[in-house]
């Protein structure tokens, strides 16, 4: 299983948070910056795509969600 970084800023850390129920990403809250740097993997990254789903009308969820399918997608292509 590859691990990757995912880059996050304070705006999209908070929209996610209220969406995904993660450990790790309770514990970047509490540490909240204006970039939050969050180590995960593969798996977990595909579990918190299928926990937002597909956000409507939420600009910066959808910010989120392209970084997270981002990164997965470079993850699997490495």
């Amino acid at each position: 299983m590859r691990r990757g970084v995912l880059v996050l800023n304070s705006d999209e850390l908070i929209e996610l948070g209220r969406v995904v129920d993660l450990e790790k990403i309770k514990i970047a809250l509490e540490n909240i910056k204006e970039e939050n740097r969050i180590l995960t993997n593969e798996d977990e990254l595909e579990n918190i795509l299928d926990e937002i789903g597909m956000p409507e009308d939420n600009v910066i969820l959808k910010s989120a969600v392209s970084k997270i399918s981002d990164l997965l997608h470079s993850l699997r292509n490495s």
